[in-house]
Order: structure tokens, then sequence, then C-alpha cells
């Protein structure tokens, strides 16, 4: 294992995660030239993030928001634009529900333990991973 800046990569990978890490990126830009130059010809990259920017208010978000360390939220729309800008192919997209009845627990347990969250009923909010 080597821990390093992605621009000081050598190397070239067939698959590259990110999961939940889109939203900590400040230059979007950059960081996918550096992606699209790490993955090999036919490479894959595989992306996990919330659509918070599509989203009309903050309440519709069913977590925290973990703020200050979330430098941007994008859209689908926006995601998508920058990927394909940087040479991307879009290969498929699925939408997962993030309200489900499990994350309403968790969220009554964080209230519980003192965690300022705003409670939502389960299955009402838009927001999707």
């Amino acid at each position: 294992m080597k821990e390093c800046y992605l621009s000081d990569v050598n190397e070239q990978f067939e698959y590259v995660s990110l999961v939940n890490v889109f939203s900590h990126i400040p230059d979007f830009h950059l960081f996918l030239k550096d992606l699209k130059r790490v993955l090999t010809v036919n490479g894959e990259l595989f992306i996990e993030t919330g659509n918070i920017g599509d989203l009309s208010s903050y309440k519709e978000v069913p977590t925290e928001l973990d703020l200050p360390d979330h430098l941007v939220f994008a859209g689908e729309a926006t995601t998508i634009k920058f990927l394909e800008d940087a040479g991307f192919e879009i290969i498929t997209i699925k939408r997962r529900r993030k309200d489900d009845l499990l994350n309403f627990i968790k969220s009554i347990v964080k209230k519980l333990i003192g965690r300022n969250i705003s409670l939502a009923l389960p299955y009402t909010s838009k927001y999707r991973t």
C-alpha cells in the first residue's frame, strides 16, 4: 500500500473507485485529468456520490451534511458534465435511496446521542446516492 497524492501516481490501473469522495474535491477538472491519466485505456471509474446539488433545500437531505469537509454539492447533471468534459464515457447510472428505514433508525440514534440533525419520515426525501 502506498500513500501519496494522485498527481504523484505513476502506475496505471484498470479500475478506480471513489465512494463518497467527489464532494470533497476542490478542483474537479484537475482531479479528473489525473484520474484519466492513471486509468488504462479501457479502465473504469466507479463513483458513488449524492445528488445534493439537485435538491431545493438542505432539509431534503436525510443525513447530516458533515460541514465543512464537503466542499461542493453537485447534482447528477453537473457530475455527468464534469466526467464527459474530462473524456469519460458514462456506462450506467444507478440511483439508490438514502432515506430508507435503516437510515431513519440511525438518525434517531444520532439524535439521541446529541447530534444536531433533523428527523424526516423515511422514503420521503428526493436525495439519492
